[in-house]
């Protein structure tokens, strides 16, 4: 049975999105035992990629608690990613993928990035984006994902994507924390009926922002953890969340966020953080020697 404290935000698929769930980016170790903690927690939502080379432990774990029948393929929301070198057949690398999880269909498949790859002689492989759309489509209509999205994508890349989509994108899953709001591309996906799902909403310990005095002042005024503030501040833009953590205590603390309620001032106070720090920059400068958020 799904938790009853769990919340669902509505996709313009006509599915429905586990509005916090667990994030898998680097989770290479003890996999299949935090899923099943997440699991017996209450998480329904897991997100994973080819990227992340965890999509068999992650599918055995989940396999296996279904197998106990305490819970129904049906409850669980699984996304996965293609990766930039996998697009030149869309169908064969996400049957790849389900092979892996152990699945025969999964609820979101992303685009991860709006990038080709270099080949051996460092030349940019870049598959038109209309037709890596169109296959996506067709996995749509084999049974093979029940919703499509993207990863990382700006607006302009959005309104061209719109332009042709007959399956119009459920997704875009972008780096999203008090330091880096997206505010406009936020408003336009909302406007488009295109869910945003937030990664590094903790910013990977990188910029510190769990122990930013703001959060940690809000914190303190409704006696919980900064990690709740921050992700009931972004569920209350509208923006579903996969935070990710390994440790049980800060799972069960991420997964009983909403038990607290931030008033205006707060949200105010957490919206005047948005400086345009980003966690991913490097990923674009350095690995695909692309400037992609210039």
């Amino acid at each position: 049975m799904l938790p009853e404290k769990k919340t669902f935000m509505a996709l313009n698929s006509k599915h429905h999105l586990p509005i916090v769930g667990l994030g898998t980016y680097q989770m290479t170790e003890n996999v299949s035992e935090v899923i099943k903690k997440a699991i017996e927690i209450g998480y329904r939502h897991f997100d994973t990629a080819t990227l992340y080379k965890n999509e068999d432990q992650l599918g055995k774990a989940i396999k296996e608690v279904l197998s106990q029948g305490k819970i129904s393929r049906e409850e669980i929301f699984l996304t996965t990613k293609i990766w930039n070198n996998e697009k030149d057949d869309v169908e064969k690398s996400l049957r790849a993928a389900l092979s892996r999880l152990q699945m025969d269909y999964v609820d979101l498949y992303l685009i991860h990035w709006p990038m080709g790859y270099y080949d051996n002689d460092n030349n940019l492989i870049l598959k038109p984006l209309y037709k890596t759309w169109r296959e996506m489509e067709e996995c749509v209509k084999k049974g093979l994902c029940k919703s499509i999205g993207v990863s990382n994508f700006n607006v302009q890349l959005l309104l061209d994507l719109w332009s042709y989509a007959e399956i119009k994108p459920a997704v875009n899953q972008i780096e999203f924390h008090p330091y880096l709001q997206q505010t406009k591309l936020v408003k336009f996906c909302q406007k488009f009926g295109i869910q945003i799902v937030a990664f590094s909403l903790f910013t990977r310990g990188r910029l510190n922002v769990l122990e930013d005095p703001v959060i940690v002042e809000i914190a303190k005024k409704h006696k919980a953890k900064t990690s709740q503030v921050i992700l009931k501040w972004c569920v209350n833009l509208g923006v579903a969340a996969i935070p990710k953590s390994t440790n049980a205590d800060r799972l069960k603390e991420n997964f009983n966020f909403e038990e607290i309620a931030l008033d205006e001032e707060d949200m105010k106070k957490i919206g005047s953080l948005d400086c345009g720090k980003r966690v991913t920059f490097r990923i674009c400068e350095e690995d695909f020697k692309i400037p992609l958020f210039d």
